[in-house]
């Protein structure tokens, strides 16, 4: 294995966050920077062999445009990523009334979820580590949740893998939220994308499952690569703007999920998780949610569960290796991706 060098930038200050410390993973083939609020993904260079280089995710350079998004660029979000219905879970006779972001759901882990915490850092052999502690109650969260996220390079992939206990059981989903541009142009349109899935979640008008449907014949076949300006002009995604659609992804243990490719940079990203859905967004909302970025500038891969399975088993039907979207005191949350670049 290569050298992989890790260094901490110069950290940002906060009056109420405290020090956002800074860190850039360089190998021969990549260089990512993260930041601890929200154990954010800033920047992720991929090195060309003509000694340019291109950044192939949206962010910021400075806290502040930061502290006024709500697209969550780039951010671990949970403790359960994306929606869950009413904001309400149930277990055992018992209800938990969660934060009702979007309302009358919760997205995301609530208002104040993961993705807006200031984690701890440290280094670690070829990457760095964010450590979180979640008190019982959290958002509406049973049980104490101490969660740590682990990004690292290997050759010309970036790794990251979560892991998470709780004191209480709970239904643990965080996934990464970056948005991926591969070739630096002002829409997402000219990319190919493909999605290892057969199955997809037919959404209400709230983004709530109603139905697990086959991709073929379908606007949301994406199993072999289509460009995403053909698809983004579909009438069935005119009520999302775009995509914002669960897959049910066919292979588990780290199989490819999905693939995106841009023929004008050359470069190629492959997906590795050990989720069985990928969540696509594609930017449908950037204008609104961020500073300085447009709809459909940037698109989102976001392993995990589908949403609102703790309240909804009709996906594990189709997903049979998948059995238990709550994590208990005994058990130890692992979720793993790989991002594989390609040019």
């Amino acid at each position: 294995m290569e050298n992989v060098h890790v260094f901490e930038l110069p950290a940002w200050q906060h009056p109420k966050l405290g020090i956002v410390r800074r860190f850039s993973l360089k190998s021969a083939e990549l260089e990512v920077v993260v930041i601890s609020l929200g154990a954010t993904i800033s920047q992720f260079y991929v090195n060309h062999d003509d000694g340019n280089k291109t950044n192939i995710v949206l962010g910021y350079d400075n806290l502040n445009d930061y502290l006024n998004q709500q697209a969550y660029l780039g951010a671990v979000v949970g403790r359960y990523a994306n929606r869950i219905a009413g904001g309400q879970l149930n277990f055992k006779n018992q209800t938990f009334q969660l934060n009702q972001n979007q309302f009358p759901h919760t997205l995301h882990g609530g208002k104040t979820g993961f993705s807006h915490k200031n984690w701890q850092a440290s280094k670690r052999k070829n990457g760095v580590r964010f450590q979180l502690m979640s008190d019982d109650g959290d958002m509406g969260f049973p049980g104490h949740c101490e969660t740590w996220v682990d990004y690292y390079l290997e050759n010309n992939q970036l790794v990251m893998e979560i892991f998470a206990t709780v004191s209480r059981p709970c239904p643990l989903n965080f996934t990464g939220h970056s948005y991926f541009n591969l070739d630096g142009l002002a829409d997402i349109g000219q990319h190919q994308l493909q999605i290892n899935a057969k199955k997809y979640a037919q959404i209400n008008q709230t983004g709530i499952p109603v139905d697990y449907c086959d991709v073929a014949g379908s606007p949301f076949d994406l199993s072999k690569p289509s460009a995403l300006n053909t698809c983004l002009t579909s009438p069935e995604l005119m009520p999302t703007r775009g995509f914002d659609h669960c897959y049910l992804l066919a292979n588990k243990d780290l199989a490819p999920a999905a693939i995106a490719t841009s023929k004008s940079s050359g470069i190629t990203l492959k997906l590795f998780t050990n989720q069985p859905s990928l969540q696509l967004y594609t930017g449908n909302y950037l204008s609104t949610t961020t500073n300085n970025f447009r709809d459909h500038q940037g698109f989102c891969l976001e392993p995990g569960l589908p949403p609102n399975a703790p309240n909804d088993n009709r996906w594990q039907q189709v997903v049979p290796h998948q059995t238990n979207t709550w994590t208990h005191p005994f058990e130890r949350y692992h979720h793993i991706t790989r991002y594989e670049i390609t040019t």
